[in-house]
């Protein structure tokens, strides 16, 4: 048995809810698992096992055996790391042969939650750039909030990235103030989707940014011009090969890609392996990419060595080892985006997106 569970065999027993068992292997099983994923989710989002106890009880989900999940079954799923392709066997961990129903990430966060409970974890969730935008005018992070405005008896929730300096020293100390979620999160999203397929403008920017790296400086700088945009080496970028269009190609389709296919916490971690940061003006928008050749890099975690942990709404990377499967962070590039508009955030118009190249 110890045998078996060294090679990532599952031992015998009922299958854990989330699997059916075929030929003495855990398989999916694909109804199941949107309820153990649902159920991860509602905990993150709640730190209450009792609250997630309701929610079921609430929409009528039950187990196998038609019955409401009991609190206690709810704290064994929660627990459980075979949900993360793992088996564990005589109090170790061995690497499972069976596909995970959640990411590692995920279940970190649910064990930490375990034990400390996670603070505004729901404006991390609801924020897809949580940690991640920092104000170019006053160099502070843009922090996540929102607002709660009453019409008509009805409550409607505006989300916000916010320039902390505006918190700290008021509403004038930055005239970026804040800029709306949704709109900055499509933004982005557009443009670099619009970037993704503009074959002529990927291969001009990697003939200068690969001439870059040979140059004395090897940030290409802007050098006095507010509209000269593209993509642009982290600095550290010089001590490896040159950068591939192709290779730039498939990391952005396979960002957007893979993006699409998430949902909730694991959507917002995905970013966090895709993206180092952005840099927001009003004038333009900087996304500094992770960049490697291999884009199983970009995959959700399959080892222990390196889980991604959440603390204070951003994600950040430990335990790294030559075996991690995070993206390498000594090689980035950053595409600027130009924003069309004046004031303190773009307008509609400006948000429908458009890039240039000098």
């Amino acid at each position: 048995m110890l045998e078996r569970a060294r090679k990532g065999f599952w031992n015998g027993g009922s299958p854990p809810y989330g699997y059916k068992r075929e030929n003495k292997r855990l398989v999916i099983n694909q109804k199941e698992a949107e309820i153990i994923r649902l159920i991860f989710e509602t905990y993150l989002e709640t730190g209450s096992i009792n609250m997630v106890y309701d929610f079921l009880r609430e929409k009528n989900i039950k187990n196998r055996q038609g019955k409401i999940f009991s609190k206690a079954h709810l704290a064994r799923i929660l627990r459980n790391i075979a949900y993360t392709g793992k088996i564990k066997y005589a109090n170790q961990i061995y690497q499972g042969i069976h596909q995970p129903i959640i990411s590692e990430e995920l279940f970190e966060l649910a064990q930490k939650s375990h034990k400390k409970r996670i603070r505004k974890f729901r404006i991390y969730k609801d924020f897809l750039f949580g940690g991640l935008i920092n104000c170019k005018e006053c160099g502070y992070k843009m922090s996540a909030c929102f607002t709660n405005k009453w019409r008509n008896g009805k409550m409607k929730r505006y989300y916000y990235y916010r320039c902390t300096c505006v918190n700290k020293k008021g509403w004038r100390a930055c005239s970026t103030k804040e800029v709306s979620a949704d709109r900055i999160e499509n933004y982005v999203l557009e443009n670099l989707e619009r970037i993704s397929i503009d074959k002529d403008y990927i291969e001009n920017l990697v003939f200068k940014l690969n001439h870059g790296l040979n140059s004395s400086n090897p940030r290409l700088k802007n050098s006095g011009s507010a509209v000269k945009e593209g993509l642009e080496p982290s600095g550290l970028c010089s001590k490896f090969p040159k950068f591939s269009p192709e290779t730039i190609v498939s990391i952005l389709k396979s960002f957007l890609s893979f993006l699409s296919q998430r949902r909730g916490v694991e959507r917002n971690l995905l970013v966090k392996r895709f993206i180092k940061d952005i840099l927001y003006s009003q004038e333009n928008i900087k996304i500094t990419l992770f960049y490697s050749e291999n884009l199983k890099d970009f995959q959700i975690s399959q080892t222990k060595e390196s889980p991604a942990l959440l603390w204070q709404g951003r994600a950040k990377f430990s335990g790294r080892s030559k075996r991690s499967s995070l993206p390498p962070q000594q090689r980035e590039f950053a595409s600027n985006i130009r924003v069309l508009s004046v004031g303190f955030e773009p307008t509609t118009h400006g948000l429908r997106g458009r890039y240039s190249t000098n």
